[in-house]
């Protein structure tokens, strides 16, 4: 999309247009903010290849002289409905109530200095009428953003949240066909999150120096009052990497939050509120937020670059982590993990089997008191895998790293902020398993080539909600994302050494005892007509099933 033909809205002139031309117009934010497709200022611009859609069917835009429109009236009786983008459409014409979705994530990017984002809109013109004004659905934050560092930086994305607002979700839109007017009430939002983020696809550079302005729209739900923080995320166009042994490579990036001094502001439909933030140096300081993953109120790690692993066919057996993110050994013919030798390399285990006090990495005996620690968590202690081995490829040391307990993941997988949408099923290199994001996440948007991150729920935990080849999730690997593959575990009810589930379910242990002799693990699957995603309720296994291990590090 080019803004080789781009428009300010104008009223029904029809002047120098070509014949039977139909005139489109936007009405315009408060504060002299203009806002469409495409924004600059106060100015309100349409877009060569817009959609709208009227009576019925859907209609692209041409620009030209200056004025948006569209060829040929639209045809049929009575008043003329448009709606804006066309995917917002209602299920049948005309209707008074009108479902649409307000994203939590948009994509946009700046051509020609404006902003490109699509901004959802219902218009209305009598039958006869050569064009139609459309009216905005929603509020928006107008945030303008200077770069006084020393450094040219790379504008990821901008995101607005609330502590107690809805901004975004499943919104039921009430409004009187006759008068054209919205229903006291009318904004009813389902499935809503607090926090909306406009990611950047174009990657644009905020030149340092403070001359190189950036003013970017936000679309919200109107509020009636409460507070809102705006956060920008950027990194330094020399694209640098930071590495932390032992866990995934993470991109250097630079997170800025102003936090609204008004702690009660109200935006009601097409009105704007407007922001000011100025980078520097100095001030915030220079974070990794993008790998940080809250397991607690006050408590953030950091996972670790793939599942445990014990190689036992060295000459040396020792402790490592996976390669990748999606590699695993599990279970079936020629692995030997159904064994208790010692000179098998494997990545499931029976729960506490740290090499301490004679609990070895590769017992398969189907004594559930033979494992862990009696009748106590494994958690600080030498049971647990990471306090007592050096990992080779995460530090090379003991007691770096550690296991989540259940607590820690229902926390993760629950109760932080907007956890529902922080995990998802996906395929990585054609591995079955499941995604969690970190606390601050910006979508590179590699999900099939160009589609985001598709959270899931028991409702719709498929594999392929989210596909990633290899080069992919690199780039979601880098914005901070995890993936647990489904491995599958060793053992049954009547026995430790058999396998089931490889590449169709996940078992990951917690440091977490439960009733004497099981352990809590974290469980998820999907097959058809069937699914299950075991995080908010205890789910216990017996200690001698065979499970895979990611173990975490504590962020200082």
């Amino acid at each position: 999309m080019t803004l080789t033909g781009c428009t300010k809205d104008s009223m029904f002139d029809l002047t120098g247009l070509p014949e039977g031309a139909f005139l489109l117009t936007a009405e315009r934010k408060s504060q002299d903010h203009g806002t469409k497709t495409a924004a600059q200022g106060n100015r309100v611009y349409w877009v060569n290849g817009d959609q709208v859609y009227l009576r019925g069917n859907t209609y692209s835009v041409t620009v030209d002289n200056g004025k948006a429109y569209i060829s040929g009236a639209p045809s049929g009786e009575g008043d003329i409905y448009g709606y804006y983008p066309a995917t917002i459409k209602p299920d049948s014409p005309n209707q008074d109530n009108v479902t649409i979705s307000i994203p939590n994530n948009y994509t946009s990017s700046f051509v020609g200095g404006r902003q490109i984002i699509q901004l959802p809109m219902i218009g209305k013109a009598a039958a006869d009428a050569s064009g139609i004004e459309f009216k905005h659905l929603t509020a928006a934050m107008f945030v303008r953003i200077k770069n006084t560092s020393d450094y040219d930086l790379v504008l990821d994305a901008v995101s607005v949240s609330s502590a107690n607002q809805k901004l975004c979700g499943s919104t039921v839109l009430h409004f009187d066909q006759e008068n054209f007017g919205f229903y006291t009430g009318g904004y009813v939002a389902t499935d809503a999150a607090k926090q909306v983020t406009v990611n950047f696809s174009d990657s644009p550079v905020i030149g340092h120096g403070g001359s190189n302005i950036k003013e970017v729209q936000v679309p919200i739900l109107p509020i009636n009052s409460g507070d809102l923080t705006i956060s920008v995320y950027a990194h330094r166009s020399s694209d640098t990497y930071v590495d932390i042994e032992g866990v995934p490579s993470v991109r250097y990036s630079i997170h800025y939050t102003y936090s609204a001094t008004n702690s009660s502001i109200a935006l009601g439909r097409n009105e704007m509120l407007t922001a000011q933030i100025v980078l520097t140096n100095s001030t915030p300081t220079e974070t990794l937020d993008n790998s940080q993953f809250s397991v607690s109120a006050t408590k953030k790690v950091r996972f670790s670059k793939g599942n445990l692993q014990y190689i036992g066919s060295a000459a040396t057996p020792y402790w490592k982590f996976a390669d990748h993110q999606y590699d695993f050994i599990g279970g079936g013919e020629g692995t030997g993990q159904y064994t208790d030798a010692s000179n098998v390399d494997r990545d499931l285990f029976g729960w506490g089997t740290s090499g301490y006090n004679d609990k070895f990495p590769y017992m398969t005996s189907a004594t559930n008191t033979d494992y862990g620690n009696g009748n106590a968590d494994i958690a600080n202690t030498m049971y647990d895998w990471g306090k007592n081995n050096a990992i080779s490829n995460g530090g090379n040391a003991a007691d770096q790293w550690r296991t989540l307990t259940q607590a820690e993941w229902k926390y993760l997988l629950v109760t932080r902020t907007d956890a529902v949408l922080k995990f998802g099923y996906a395929q990585v290199a054609g591995v079955n398993g499941m995604v969690i994001l970190p606390d601050s996440f910006i979508d590179p948007k590699k999900n099939n080539g160009s589609d985001a991150f598709v959270p899931s729920n028991n409702d719709s935990p498929y594999w392929t909600n989210n596909i990633y080849t290899a080069e992919n999730w690199l780039d979601m690997e880098t914005a901070g994302a995890i993936f647990l593959p489904a491995a599958g575990c060793r053992g049954n009810y009547s026995s430790a050494t058999n396998y089931n589930s490889r590449a169709g379910r996940g078992y990951y242990w917690s440091s977490t005892r439960t009733l004497s002799t099981n352990a809590i693990n974290v469980y998820f699957y999907y097959a058809v007509g069937s699914s299950r995603m075991m995080n908010s309720n205890d789910n216990r296994e017996n200690r001698y099933y065979g499970c895979s291990v990611r173990l975490v590090k504590d962020v200082e």
